[in-house]
């Protein structure tokens, strides 16, 4: 029974490796954060950079679930040293107006991060529905590292209605303990709320966001191309670098969105956005 058992229980470990995939990462990256400390430029259709710049050295394991038909998992634990530079690379500790730029109030933030990230899709010929969930938690193994639990979750639908199409999402998030001011949720920008730049409408600890698309598509189709054509070649023409395109719809895009942004006082940097609302369409 015992050599039984070894033997059931090693094919059962071998077959649960055979389908995680583990790999290490080693990665080192220096980004302009505009999110949190650029500022509004065009009338908040985008963000310039103030000069502050994240330098990211991030060490760790990372272990992905086999995919299913609809669902994606994944597991990673790292370690990430996060130094604020200036345009010239030197070092710095606060922003233009003041602000401490990390939680420790030194020049960088150690943390080792465990992260879970779940992923469901639904596609089908009229319909897609999409979800996706991610928690970090800050583990306090080193000393000095943040502790702290970050939550954010992404939910949209969409439908076709016949040549059109309706998509809603709704996308939340929350911060509970250490946050340096990059870690911070930033509305505005690409997949936020259209027509701000990145972060322009605000940033903070909480978040929710809400987006409502109805779109009918534009359809342009290409005439004869590299011959001499007339207007019977198509029947409303414009010609862009030496093609000609006819129209055959128009596009009507209405796009409605809904912001909360919730920021509590961190007494540890002493940085504090107001809380901001915005709606509209």
């Amino acid at each position: 029974c015992e050599k039984w058992l070894q033997v059931v229980c090693c094919l059962f470990c071998s077959h649960t490796f055979s389908c995680l995939r583990a790999g290490l990462s080693n990665q080192h990256s220096m980004t302009p954060e505009i999110a949190v400390h650029g500022f509004p430029a065009d009338n908040f259709t985008r963000s310039g950079s103030r000069g502050v710049n994240l330098s990211r050295l991030s060490l760790g394991v990372e272990i992905n679930e086999p995919t299913t038909s609809k669902w994606t998992s994944g597991t990673s634990v790292k370690f990430e040293h996060i130094r604020p530079v200036n345009n010239d690379g030197r070092s710095i500790a606060r922003d233009h107006e003041g602000f401490p730029l990390t939680c420790s109030g030194n020049l960088h933030d150690n943390m080792i991060i465990l992260k879970q990230e779940s992923g469901y899709a639904d596609v089908k010929d009229n319909s897609f529905l999409r979800v996706n969930f991610q928690m970090e938690q800050g583990l306090p193994l080193v000393p000095k590292s943040l502790t702290f639990n970050r939550v954010k979750c992404a939910v949209s639908k969409g439908i076709k209605l016949g040549p059109t199409f309706l998509v809603t999402s709704l996308t939340g998030g929350s911060i509970v303990g250490d946050m340096a001011p990059y870690q911070a949720f930033a509305i505005g920008g690409l997949g936020s709320v259209r027509g701000y730049g990145e972060g322009a409408v605000g940033s903070g600890r909480l978040c929710l966001i809400g987006n409502c698309e109805y779109t009918v598509p534009l359809v342009v189709s290409a005439c004869k191309r590299n011959i001499p054509y007339t207007a019977k070649d198509c029947d409303e023409e414009f010609i862009v670098k030496g093609y000609s395109f006819r129209v055959e719809s128009s596009e009507v895009s209405i796009h409605g969105n809904f912001s909360l942004l919730i920021n509590l006082l961190n007494l540890d940097t002493g940085r504090k956005i107001n809380s901001n609302y915005i709606s509209g369409i």
